[in-house]
């Protein structure tokens, strides 16, 4: 057999098989973009009673016995009534998510549209066959009584569909027009080729000869909604994409049937396409599913962006308030020691000495808190001075050995013995948040032993380093250092005063002067050392914010 005449055989069936795929993939990825969305449940349903009335019509003009025939035209007029149902049903719920039908749908049209299907299965729509057509070419039954009825029927719910449609289109708010317009015309265009050429033609001409060509009809449909969704990015690209690739597999499954060379072949390729459609949408469903999860991941993500700014902005206004409460307390208990009140009784100002120490830590862990709530947002400023790194590190030392030697802790200085130490940044951040938050920590976490503060110089710039033989850290720890919290697994059990902002803000400031900072330990109870590496020369790239 030639080409030619197996394309001819099979080119209907193709068409069938296109409406099919297309409506069917076009549905499914309607119904997955909103699963609860009464309009996309009703836009599903529609689409697939779409299938079977395509390949109901196909099957009216493909038995070759007269019973067959008749009950396959009977079928499709059952079909067709409730196919028209649908589509009068998505007009008048489109576009909303929610909507309940009126008491006259379900009172009196559903009874109407059940009576009218079931008697397109009696008698009285198609009585009999006198003479049955050739394959491939539609019979003309004898027509009785009840087609008046489903002509009636059917037109009414498709002109009535329309007309809502055409209100809902002139009612729709700008931004809205030109979606429903393309909704409007696919289903207009649609519902009007199959009542002319599936309806009036048939019916009351009696002119059959445009029935195999009914799935044609289906495709302005799916061309104007397919382009509504790629116009105004209806619903997401890689779904979409995947659509339209399992489509044109679809397609390419779909050509295999023309060249089918017997009915053998035909029947085991249609069977081939109708399990490729059916993966097709099992496939566009699980890249449907896999995009829904990631988006709802970054939507989850920005509303844990947004509750976490919502809290650093009241943690920073409360710390705030503290620190001025605080500042004053502390201010009092200082003019209580040095006397600015009158001669101050030894028991008194021994207490008051222990107070104003206890003040200090507070106003400096608020201090902690305060600015690395201003590094996040932007708002730390950093002044560009020279000073000296040995003078300030020395005077520090000096500060803090009676804090070391209060564990009985030695504190030992080991410095170059000349050299020039000078820098270019903010002295002030730089001796609280670096240098004496590093010798303080390893004060804190030195149970016994000594403190070894070095100072040195590289070929990079200036090293300076705080050894101890205190606690280490574990590898777990390491990763949580200079992290913002983060604090080791055990830092609140030997030192109550953690707040694990410390190391945070130490990092930010020696980052922004263009140096580096670091951590060593060989583990639990070996000690560890942190040091850090700033420049020599000014860094024209540190930053200055002054945003505040």
């Amino acid at each position: 057999m030639a080409i030619t005449e197996l394309v001819n055989i099979n080119i209907d069936l193709v068409l069938v098989g296109l409406s099919v795929a297309g409506i069917a993939l076009l549905g499914f990825l309607v119904y997955f973009n909103n699963q609860g969305s009464a309009t996309n449940q009703i836009f599903l349903a529609f689409a697939m009673l779409t299938v079977l009335w395509g390949i109901s019509n196909y099957f009216e003009y493909r038995f070759t016995t007269i019973p067959a025939t008749l009950w396959a035209l009977r079928v499709h007029l059952f079909i067709s009534t409730w196919h028209a149902f649908l589509f009068f049903a998505f007009c008048y719920i489109f576009p909303h998510e929610k909507r309940t039908f009126p008491k006259w749908f379900t009172r009196a049209l559903i009874p109407i549209v059940v009576g009218t299907s079931l008697l397109t299965l009696s008698p009285y729509v198609f009585t009999h066959i006198n003479q049955l057509a050739p394959a491939g070419e539609v019979t003309n039954p004898e027509r009785g009584p009840g087609l008046l009825v489903f002509s009636m029927v059917a037109f009414g719910l498709l002109f009535s569909g329309l007309y809502i449609l055409f209100l809902k289109w002139r009612r729709a708010v700008p931004a809205e027009k030109s979606q429903n317009a393309l909704v409007l015309f696919g289903m207009s265009f649609t519902a009007l080729l199959i009542l002319c050429f599936n309806v009036f033609l048939p019916v009351i001409l009696h002119t059959l000869t445009f029935i195999p060509l009914a799935a044609l009809f289906i495709l302005p449909l799916i061309a104007s909604i397919g382009y509504a969704i790629m116009r105004y990015h209806l619903f997401r690209t890689k779904v979409v994409t995947a659509q339209l690739f399992s489509f044109l597999l679809c397609i390419a499954t779909l050509v295999q049937v023309l060249f089918s060379a017997s009915i053998y072949e035909l029947i085991f390729r249609t069977a081939a396409f109708a399990l490729v459609l059916v993966l097709a949408i099992l496939f566009v469903r699980s890249v449907y599913k896999e995009v829904e999860q990631r988006e709802t991941i970054e939507k989850q993500e920005k509303e844990l962006e947004q509750i976490n700014s919502q809290q650093e902005s009241l943690l920073h206004f409360i710390s705030h308030e503290i620190k001025g409460y605080l500042t004053k307390g502390q201010n009092a208990f200082a003019g209580i020691v040095e006397g600015d009140y009158g001669e101050t009784p030894p028991k008194v100002k021994a207490l008051a000495i222990g107070a104003l120490h206890e003040m200090r830590k507070g106003v400096s862990t608020v201090m902690d808190i305060l600015d690395a709530s201003n590094y996040k947002k932007g708002t730390m400023t950093f002044a560009k001075e020279p000073f000296d790194i040995k003078k300030t590190v020395l005077e520090l030392a000096d500060e803090l050995r009676f804090m070391a030697e209060e564990k009985g802790l030695q504190l030992d200085i080991n410095f170059a013995p000349s050299g020039d130490y000078s820098a270019v940044g903010d002295e002030a951040k730089i001796r609280r948040h670096v240098f004496r938050n590093l010798i303080e920590n390893s004060i804190r976490y030195t149970p016994k032993g000594k403190v070894i503060v070095a100072l040195s110089k590289t070929d990079r710039g200036i090293r300076f380093a705080v050894s101890d033989t205190g606690v280490g850290i574990t590898e777990e720890d390491k990763k949580r250092l200079f992290t913002q919290g983060g604090r080791g697994k055990d830092s609140v059990r030997v030192n109550v005063n953690s707040t694990g902002y410390g190391l945070f803000v130490a990092k930010q400031v020696v980052e922004a002067h263009g140096g580096k900072i670091a951590a060593y330990s060989e583990g639990p109870g070996k000690g560890s050392t942190f040091s850090v590496e700033l420049p020599i020369a000014p860094n024209l790239a540190f930053i200055n914010r002054k945003d505040a």
